[in-house]
């Protein structure tokens, strides 16, 4: 296809919806640089106050940071290239070389979140080997298809439907293996009630934190493919395509800050570090505490002749006596401290 027959059908494609699809991929940007934003704090907490989690915890969080510091960059990139070098021109917007790479970048960066998250449920299981070996299987499976999309590219994005079985074979392991690790961290978590009220509102909360982490992932998940099936050439895809890596490292750092309590007010930044997790909301600030000892005092001796005799009512303490073997107890009034 010649020049001029490639920028007419550029401009035929996308210059009528022009406000649309300039929307999705400035959305995309946008949406991404601000979960970046929330990335980038949620593991500056993690590593400020969970410093001494295992190393292999450490290395998934670095893993997902880094990794999803290069989809923003490699977004900015992809933007610079559209809206800078070739501004005005709708012909760079039909190459699908930058778009087909995005499954690959984002099976690696997930790769460690879905990981950590599997190995949880394997715990919670009962080290259930078939449970991790499904998803094993299933993220072996979005690996290999989004590594099929990136070598099976298509010359326009007009051919998007194309990389049909690819890329539907991505993100259905991935929507699948995300709801079998949430189901089996709900049923592993479930069947751990013990019938004690504050052991039991524990686990619920833990629940509700699982969901809370595995459910943007695979809403994404699913809206991709609802959208692809519709419509393949849309942009709108490339909304759901960008946030996807973020929404999975953002839901790890969310449930590993959760067991974090917000700092209290007017600690030092040494106090803070030790800060309780799980603590009560009710406890603001330490409670000052009152104790009032009192003391009593017993003198034990051999008692004189002359003192069993003389006994004077008016003594601060009082004399027990014991004639038998000749001892006595001398007992003084309480201290108070």
């Amino acid at each position: 296809m010649s020049n001029t027959n490639t920028t007419a059908v550029a401009d035929a494609a996308f210059g009528s919806q022009a406000t649309f699809v300039l929307g999705c991929q400035l959305a995309s940007l946008i949406i991404d640089n601000f979960l970046a934003g929330v990335l980038f704090m949620q593991v500056a907490t993690y590593f400020w106050f969970e410093n001494e989690d295992k190393w292999w915890t450490k290395g998934v969080v670095i893993w997902a940071a880094i990794l999803n510091t290069v989809v923003t960059i490699y977004y900015w990139v992809y933007l610079q290239y559209l809206f800078v070098q070739h501004w005005g021109d709708w012909t760079p917007w039909l190459e699908s070389r930058w778009l087909a790479n995005m499954p690959l970048l984002d099976s690696i960066t997930i790769s460690g979140v879905q990981g950590f998250f599997a190995y949880r449920a394997f715990l919670l299981m009962g080290r259930n080997h078939y449970i991790l070996g499904v998803i094993g299987v299933l993220m072996l499976a979005q690996f290999g298809a989004a590594i099929g999309v990136v070598f099976d590219r298509i010359g326009t994005e007009l051919l998007a439907g194309e990389t049909g079985p690819e890329l539907l074979t991505w993100l259905i392991s991935c929507c699948l293996a995300d709801c079998i690790i949430s189901c089996a961290l709900f049923f592993g978590l479930w069947r751990s009630r013990t019938g004690f009220a504050q052991t039991d509102a524990s686990i619920t909360k833990l629940i509700k934190l699982t969901f809370e982490c595995q459910l943007l992932p695979t809403c994404l998940a699913v809206a991709y493919i609802v959208e692809w099936s519709i419509k393949s050439t849309s942009m709108l895809g490339a909304v759901f395509q960008a946030v996807a890596s973020k929404a999975y490292a953002v839901g790890l750092l969310f449930s590993l800050n959760a067991r974090i309590s917000p700092p209290e007010l007017g600690m030092t930044s040494a106090a803070a570090r030790g800060a309780q997790v799980f603590a009560l909301s009710s406890r603001h600030r330490p409670t000052d505490i009152q104790i009032e000892v009192a003391t009593e005092t017993y003198i034990h001796g051999e008692a004189t002749q002359h003192e069993r005799e003389d006994k004077d009512d008016s003594s601060d303490y009082q004399t027990y006596q014991n004639y038998n073997n000749g001892s006595v107890a001398k007992l003084t009034q309480p201290e108070q401290v």
